[in-house]
């Protein structure tokens, strides 16, 4: 890695850990924006608030107390999602980052898109008539839906665990999560299966453009807090079963490699380079490089897979026939409108067959199949 990104890990590492850190103005600023890429300027706050000058400093704060309003509303938003369950008898279970803020050393360290729950499939319909009841905007999107309320409130239903991640077969791993729960109603994972999902969902994300360092973040702070209560025995032979043994190998690796100071081999720096030059979420780029294989059928393919959906899906999202084309071309043209990530995508497209070959020999190397 390059200085600028030893030193983003070194950040991230004193912020979790409460140690000092110090840099310069200038630095701060650098720091700052790859925080920003990243989507985890919470967790830096107490460092670089001390460190930054004007304007970044009031900049800092601002998004800071932002951020703040932001978690509350989302806070407020899942009591009255669980509230919601309780008095209808509908069992759910809270996945990902509203269940792993409780591991970072401060709940608003760990900054969320939106809330993310589990259902049975029985219950969605039912679930979506007593939302839009309590006022939320229905949405369908993948093989979730997604309900909005005011400006930083986004639920995500889900109906399983991991959306049809066919690529790894794990689905059927997760068929059956409904493990722990007290009162029949709010449930949760054994940690082990928890912990497989994390890593799985990681890799959903990596392999189609990549994914940032919160991801990695969240995988670290579970294994450190529930080390004595995991097999990860267990752990190695179902991601063996599933072909993910080599990509675990090397997200450990990482992790050795940024917080417990283990050397890196060149494999490990390039790992750590992808993810985080990746951002949050990956990049538009990647993702087309993933999706080519380098036959006259790329484009085509490419351009279903952006503006085009399963007549499923569509049904899902349009209630009434006659309106299906009128909704294409607002799709289209709201696509189009993201000028930036149009731009990526017909960057990705000009990339020729030898840099999609080297970026596939890569995640050959990193423990990805595409």
């Amino acid at each position: 890695m390059n200085k600028l990104f030893k030193e983003f890990i070194r950040l991230i590492d004193c912020s979790i850990n409460n140690e000092e850190y110090l840099c310069t103005s200038k630095e701060a600023e650098c720091l700052y924006e790859l925080c920003e890429y990243h989507k985890i300027t919470e967790l830096t706050y107490p460092i670089l608030s001390n460190l930054a000058e004007k304007p970044l400093a009031d900049k800092i704060k601002k998004n800071h107390n932002l951020n703040q309003y932001k978690a509350l509303m989302q806070q407020q938003a899942y009591e009255e999602i669980k509230e919601i369950m309780y008095q209808n008898n509908i069992k759910f279970m809270p996945l990902k980052g509203i269940r792993i803020k409780g591991l970072y050393p401060r709940k608003y360290f760990r900054e969320m898109a939106d809330i993310d729950i589990l259902v049975c499939k029985y219950d969605m319909a039912r679930l979506k008539d007593l939302l839009e009841n309590a006022g939320y905007s229905y949405s369908h999107k993948g093989h979730h839906d997604v309900y909005n309320k005011q400006e930083f409130i986004t639920i995500e239903v889900h109906e399983t665990v991991l959306d049809k991640q066919r690529e790894t077969g794990l689905d059927e791993y997760f068929n059956e999560p409904w493990d722990n729960t007290i009162d029949n109603i709010e449930y949760s994972m054994t940690l082990e299966k928890e912990y497989i999902y994390l890593i799985s969902h990681l890799y959903g994300h990596f392999h189609l453009g990549g994914v940032g360092v919160r991801f990695v973040l969240d995988i670290w702070l579970f294994k450190k807090a529930y080390k004595d209560k995991i097999n990860f025995d267990n752990v190695v032979k179902v991601l063996e079963k599933y072909g993910l043994r080599k990509f675990y190998d090397n997200l450990d690796k990482l992790i050795k490699y940024w917080f417990d100071g283990e050397v890196p081999t060149e494999l490990t720096e390039q790992f750590a380079e992808y993810i985080i030059r990746s951002g949050v979420y990956g990049l538009t780029e990647n993702l087309v490089k993933d999706l080519k294989n380098g036959s006259a059928k790329d484009v085509s393919y490419i351009v279903k897979r952006k503006f085009l959906l399963s007549s499923k899906e569509v049904e899902k999202r349009v209630k009434y026939k006659f309106l299906i084309p009128f909704w294409y071309v607002c799709r289209i043209f709201s696509a189009m409108g993201n000028v930036k990530e149009t731009k990526n995508w017909l960057q990705g497209l000009r990339t020729n067959n030898e840099e999609v070959s080297k970026h596939r020999e890569k995640m050959k190397q990193f423990g990805v199949n595409i």
